[in-house]
């Protein structure tokens, strides 16, 4: 769904898509590398890449596996994680990124730790932190909302179809206070 809301923010985007909940696990690995590495060279002609995790717990861990990997690309692109929250707290992701960090580092300590206050847009929370390895340090931007997209579209999964739910989220993106928050942080 955020790929509608992209794209409708941003009519002449060029995304390019990783969404892990529709593939196996046989070769996954490999062809999400492929993927990221593709996006990074700078012959990529696409401006965004979306990646879907399928979850808090994988997405954490993709943010504490990728982090490190992204530093020799600093000077090439932004970092955003949007997220819904599901009535919980950002102060948790971050940590539990954090703590995967610290279970990924040997003798190099990588870290996420939040640098400044958590910012209202509604219907999104904006929390900027900063990674921080060996002696780099970038920032990631947490897109946040309270509790999911679904919810802020009002969208039904029991009887919503699937271009209705995507007409819904494209109806909601339309919203100036929506647009005024991706134009804004991203």
């Amino acid at each position: 769904m955020l790929e509608v809301v992209f794209n409708s923010v941003y009519s002449d985007l060029d995304s390019q898509r990783i969404d892990l909940e529709d593939h196996s696990s046989d070769g996954l690995i490999k062809q999400e590398s492929s993927m990221i590495r593709k996006f990074l060279e700078y012959r990529s002609d696409k401006d965004l890449l979306l990646k879907s995790e399928g979850g808090k717990p994988k997405l954490k861990t993709a943010v504490a596996s990728l982090s490190r990997e992204l530093l020799d690309y600093l000077d090439c692109f932004e970092l955003y994680v949007v997220i819904d929250l599901d009535g919980g707290s950002i102060d948790g992701i971050i940590e539990d990124i954090d703590e995967e960090l610290e279970t990924r580092s040997t003798t190099n300590r990588a870290s996420l730790e939040k640098s400044g206050s958590l910012e209202p847009a509604s219907p999104f929370l904006i929390q900027d932190t900063v990674f921080s390895y060996r002696h780099l340090e970038y920032e990631i931007r947490f897109i946040t909302l309270e509790y999911t997209l679904e919810d802020v579209a009002n969208i039904d999964k029991n009887t919503d179809s699937g271009e209705d739910q995507r007409q819904k989220v494209r109806n909601i993106s339309q919203r100036e206070d929506i647009q005024s928050v991706l134009s804004e942080y991203t």
